[in-house]
């Protein structure tokens, strides 16, 4: 075996091992999504919004768990917690599989693509999600494979990659609401590729795309109980919180718990060194701190530093040695977020060059951007602090990686790529302190 392989099999069953042992000692969650799953047991029929807080999502990640539950007879609520744990401990396993699969399929040096998965693999925010009994570890999942196969589609040019294509965007939708934003990014995707291209390879992307829209809009407005939401609530896509007025330009208002104030501090901010001094929130109507206000900041923060976002309870921890390496993350973060932009603006450049395979970097453009503007959107409309979480962009992991390496590729200096190698190493020691740190925390 070489030593790159045995390299890349050792991190991954190590992300894996923090993964699992997360799994064993967690009994919390962002919010109580077990309580879908027992609803739908006890009461064998589907919830409505307003019968539990997380009852307005689309049902089938709750129907897996509750076939799950039913089929192995578990009882009592913390056991049932812990085989949703364990479901997304599963689905863990194939989201570093798909990363890594899409990070190897690109052409750039062995280093730099094991120090990427290393960095998303030990990433605090994503390891702490899939030790949870939430959805979102499905939605990411969801994501991941719809980009691996979109990627592998648009190169490769086979009918045949259509199939899990379109598969995969369906599970999404049916899992969560945002999984409409991998549709929308896909059908402009295919949009711009059948305007653009020659004849022959035209009626193939008329034809996948046929697939996409045909099978999306038989299943997804059923599955997903969006059709129902429209009858009942006048609006497909519902949420437990009722919409907020919208924000001023320039002058603050507020929600109960301030989250977006205005537009300009919301989404004209990067409150770097107010997160650096406190690199934690507080759930708190006032006497917060002021990156609470900032969408970017907000999913800066929540990405890096697992402790940031101080919830659930249980994970909750301002200890000196905790909030020490919640600073040394935010000053280092700054690293691989300058090479994501870089390699961003690398791609857009690559756009008029006649290298087939560097002008279809803007398909990924488009993933993130769509994600992006979607968190826009959702703040905008809720502007409650909680809403602006970094794991509602997840599903869109392999083109911010594909971006980070690209700028990590597009640097020559050598002093300069030694003092990113470094920086970024430092991030992976520190985010599996950061993990390790909650696993002490649980295990008392």
């Amino acid at each position: 075996m070489s030593r790159n392989r045995v390299a890349f099999i050792t991190l991954f069953i190590f992300a894996l091992c923090l993964r699992l042992v997360l799994c064993f000692l967690n009994r919390e969650a962002n919010d109580n999504h077990a309580q879908v799953v027992e609803w739908i047991i006890d009461k064998q029929s589907l919830p409505n919004k307003e019968d539990c807080w997380e009852c307005f999502q689309p049902k089938l990640y709750y129907l897996i768990n509750a076939a799950i539950v039913v089929a192995f007879h578990i009882k009592g609520h913390y056991n049932i917690v812990l085989a949703m744990q364990m479901l997304n401990f599963v689905f863990s396993f194939f989201i570093l599989l798909f990363l890594w699969k899409f990070i190897n399929r690109q052409t750039i040096s062995f280093g730099i693509k094991l120090i990427a998965f290393a960095l998303v693999a030990f990433n605090p925010c994503l390891t702490g999600i899939n030790a949870q009994a939430t959805n979102d570890t499905l939605i990411i999942l969801s994501g991941i494979l719809t980009i691996y196969y979109a990627d592998r589609f648009f190169k490769e040019k086979k009918f045949s990659l259509a199939i899990p294509l379109t598969l995969w965007v369906i599970l999404a939708s049916l899992v969560k609401g945002s999984g409409i934003v991998l549709f929308a990014a896909l059908s402009l995707i295919f949009f711009v590729r059948i305007l653009q291209t020659i004849a022959t390879e035209r009626i193939l992307y008329i034809k996948a795309f046929a697939v996409l829209v045909l099978g999306n809009l038989t299943i997804v407005p059923v599955g997903a109980g969006y059709i129902s939401n429209y009858e009942q609530y006048k609006t497909p896509f519902v949420l437990v919180f009722e919409k907020d007025p919208p924000p001023a330009f320039a002058e603050r208002s507020y929600v109960q718990r301030p989250g977006i104030t205005s537009i300009v501090d919301g989404y004209f901010t990067f409150r770097y060194f107010d997160m650096i001094r406190q690199p934690y929130i507080s759930s708190t109507i006032d006497n917060y701190p002021l990156h609470r206000t900032s969408l970017w900041s907000q999913l800066y923060g929540r990405t890096m530093f697992m402790h940031f976002d101080q919830h659930p309870r249980s994970w909750q921890s301002t200890s000196n040695e905790i909030v020490f390496t919640g600073r040394l993350l935010i000053i280092l973060g700054l690293v691989p977020l300058l090479l994501l932009i870089r390699g961003m603006v690398v791609s857009m450049k690559d756009l008029f060059t006649k290298k087939e395979e560097l002008i279809l970097n803007w398909i990924h453009l488009v993933f993130v951007f769509g994600f992006l503007l979607f968190m826009v959107k959702y703040s905008y409309s809720y502007r409650d602090y909680s809403i602006m979480k970094s794991i509602f962009i997840f599903p869109a992991l392999p083109s911010f990686i594909k971006f980070f390496m690209h700028g990590f590729d597009s640097i020559k200096s050598k002093a300069i790529l030694k003092l990113i190698w470094i920086s970024i190493l430092t991030i992976i020691l520190l985010s599996i302190y950061d993990i390790c740190f909650l696993i002490d925390q649980l295990s008392f």
